[in-house]
């Protein structure tokens, strides 16, 4: 046993609800204001990782789009976020989005294995990097998209974040076009 399994232990929940309550109280990173709840149907069998929670209004819209054109709703679906915190810094007083740091995906990765205590899901849709990163320590997305890979002994498959793809729908060539992707996948 490690000193993580104990601390999982300790932030054990019983329902979805405790978790999204334990979210909104949550003060164990220095810098979270905005957080993102965990949404859709819990006893669905589908459980997506989305990538970091983000209030990115066009992103959130395009992950909507993405969801409607597959079929699935909300009633299909149970959807938590590789970190809930909405992660930012100060640029020259003005606020900026940032990557979270290792400490803030640990802290969310409590959650997210307690969610799959609960759920019990037949799969799991890792999308982005911070999510599959949880998992699989080190994986560069790129190289794991389309893969299939366990999270706790459930399949789990990896593919790009929305936010991810919502980057790249502005380029006019495939050159631009490749070299966001690769400014994604770094």
């Amino acid at each position: 046993m490690n000193k993580l399994d104990g601390f999982r232990r300790l932030e054990s929940c019983k329902s979805i609800s405790d978790i999204n309550n334990k979210i909104l109280t949550c003060n164990k990173c220095d810098n979270c204001f905005k957080r993102k709840l965990y949404k859709g149907n819990p006893n669905s069998k589908i459980l997506i990782i989305n990538e970091v929670a983000t209030d990115n209004i066009e992103a959130n819209n395009y992950f909507e789009d993405l969801l409607e054109s597959s079929d699935l709703t909300y009633d299909d679906i149970f959807i938590v976020y590789a970190v809930a915190c909405i992660t930012t810094r100060l640029d020259k007083d003005t606020e900026v989005k940032r990557l979270p740091s290792n400490k803030e995906c640990t802290n969310c990765r409590t959650y997210i294995d307690q969610v799959i205590d609960i759920m019990k899901p037949k799969i799991i849709i890792c999308l982005g990097a911070s999510g599959l990163n949880q998992y699989i320590p080190g994986s560069n997305l790129f190289e794991n998209v389309g893969t299939k890979k366990e999270f706790k002994g459930i399949p789990a498959l990896i593919n790009f974040g929305a936010s991810d793809l919502y980057k790249l729908l502005d380029y006019k060539n495939d050159e631009e076009m490749d070299s966001a992707i690769e400014s994604v996948i770094d």
